[in-house]
């Protein structure tokens, strides 16, 4: 199971979420990179390098730039 960190309007956001993702060691031996849309907001993600190790970084960004989004699971039937 991966692990999701997340900090929204938290002071310092970035270097909270990264301690958070270092504690969750446990749930993936990936740590993808912290990402800050905005000022005092932070995500990042571990994960299990099962699927596509290289091509599963996270936050999965839309076509146009403009949605972000980290998910914990997996995405059935992708290859269709």
């Amino acid at each position: 199971m991966c692990g999701i960190a997340v900090a929204f309007n938290w002071p310092e956001a970035n270097a909270k979420v990264a301690r958070i993702a270092s504690l969750l060691a446990h749930r993936g031996a990936i740590t993808d990179p912290v990402v800050s849309p905005w000022p005092e907001t932070a995500f990042c993600t571990r994960r299990l390098p099962i699927v596509d190790e290289a091509g599963g970084v996270q936050p999965a960004v839309s076509w146009d730039g403009r949605i972000l989004v980290a998910m914990n699971g997996e995405i059935y039937n992708y290859a269709e």
